[in-house]
C-alpha cells in the first residue's frame, strides 16, 4: 500500500520535470532561432566604448558596469547604445573597439558580436532544459519498470531472450 502511495505521489513530480524541460527547451529553440535570424540579417560595425555605466544590482549588493558604445551605421548615422550585459569589473575599457551587429531597420537594436553576448541565454535555457529532461526521463523509465515489475507484465522480448 505504501508503495502505491509513493507511485501516485511521484507522477506529479515526474510530469513537472518533463513540463519544465519542455518549456525550457522550447524557449532555448526560440532564442536560438531569434539570435540566428538576427545574426544572419544584421549589419556589422566597429563600436567604441565611450563609458562604462554603473548600475547597482540590489539583490547581490554589487555594482555592474554596462558598456556605452558608439558606432556608425552603413548609412553614416552615429548611434549610441548601452549593452544589456554588465560585469564587475567592467568587461571593456573606455576607448576599446569592439565588434557589433545591428539591425539595419532599427540601428538602436545592436548587440556585441561575441558568442557569449549572443548565445549565452540560449545555452543556459537549453542546458537546464536538457538536465530537467534527463532527470524526468530517468524518473519515467524507473516508474515504468517499477510498474511492470509490480504488475508482472514483462516487456518486449528480444531475440536473445526467446
Amino acid at each position: 500500500m505504501q508503495g502505491e502511495i509513493r507511485l501516485k505521489s511521484l507522477w506529479p513530480v515526474l510530469l513537472l520535470f518533463l513540463a519544465v524541460s519542455g518549456i525550457l527547451i522550447c524557449a532555448g529553440i526560440y532564442t536560438a532561432v531569434k539570435t540566428w535570424s538576427f545574426e544572419t540579417h544584421a549589419s556589422r560595425a566597429a563600436g567604441t566604448v565611450i563609458e562604462n555605466v554603473p548600475s547597482m544590482n540590489t539583490s547581490e549588493n554589487v555594482v555592474n558596469y554596462y558598456p556605452k558604445i558608439e558606432f556608425e551605421t552603413t548609412r553614416g548615422g552615429s548611434i549610441i547604445i548601452i549593452s544589456n550585459s554588465g560585469a564587475n569589473p567592467p568587461a571593456f575599457e573606455v576607448g576599446q573597439t569592439i565588434p557589433l551587429l545591428y539591425d539595419r531597420q532599427k540601428p538602436t537594436h545592436a548587440e556585441i558580436d561575441s558568442f557569449r553576448h549572443l548565445w549565452f541565454l540560449t545555452m543556459v535555457l537549453s542546458i537546464i532544459g536538457a538536465v530537467f529532461a534527463i532527470i524526468g526521463g530517468g524518473m519515467l523509465i524507473y516508474e515504468m519498470r517499477r510498474r511492470q515489475a509490480a504488475t508482472g507484465v514483462a516487456g518486449l522480448r528480444t531475440r536473445n531472450e526467446a
